[in-house]
């Protein structure tokens, strides 16, 4: 199997996210000390991420440009004061997410009514969307219209549990949800999907079954 290959697989997914989290930290605890240098390279390895992370709140490019601006700002100029981070990847989800929510709170147009939350859509850049028809499998698009039947919180925790691979820590932390409220919430996003892949394509029941 050669090495592009197996950086596609969930084993190879799996080695390259453990060993962004773990830069993550070894820069973090770099910059936290004093190393400017260590606070750029942070910027360059996390800004991509952060941008298509901002993508499933809005479509608008320059508002999540923005805010992720503010975002490293705020943390440069807090340097003094920062801490130790279990996983810096999650802390700047979060506070990327506290960011457009102080943006959006200015504009009823992106509440959820019954969380008062930024949407959290599937819909992301024309470039995505366009290499996702070229490179998504019939299975996987099938899957993503059955997501779209989901609520926001629900795509979302969707999406923080199976796409970024994250514990149910982490969720609680970007969701301010606890534990058992957690995966109550991802029980009955599972639970949705394959009541609806029942009438569909029964295939999809497996992909998630020892997951919860």
């Amino acid at each position: 199997m050669s090495a592009k290959s197996e950086e596609t697989t969930p084993l190879g997914n799996m080695v390259h996210k453990t060993q962004h989290t773990a830069l993550n930290n070894e820069l973090w605890s770099a910059f936290i000390k004093g190393n400017n240098n260590a606070f750029a390279r942070l910027y360059e390895l996390n800004i991509q991420d952060l941008f298509y992370y901002g993508l499933y709140f809005t479509s608008i490019d320059e508002v999540i440009k923005d805010a992720i601006q503010d975002v490293f700002v705020t943390i440069y100029s807090n340097r003094k004061n920062l801490k130790e981070v279990a996983n810096v990847k999650v802390y700047l989800y979060v506070s990327l997410k506290n960011r457009l929510f102080a943006v959006f709170n200015k504009d009823p147009d992106y509440y959820q009514i019954d969380s008062m939350e930024p949407v959290f859509s599937l819909e992301r850049s024309v470039e995505e969307r366009y290499i996702d028809q070229e490179q998504e499998t019939e299975s996987k698009r099938n899957l993503r219209n059955m997501l779209q039947t989901l609520s926001p919180r629900q795509r979302e925790v969707i999406y923080y549990r199976f796409t970024e691979g994250m514990s149910y820590e982490d969720i609680c932390e970007l969701m301010q949800m606890n534990y058992q409220s957690v995966r109550n919430l991802l029980h009955r996003s599972i639970q949705k999907i394959r009541e609806i892949s029942q009438h569909t394509d029964s295939r999809y029941n497996s992909e998630y079954k020892n997951k919860i």
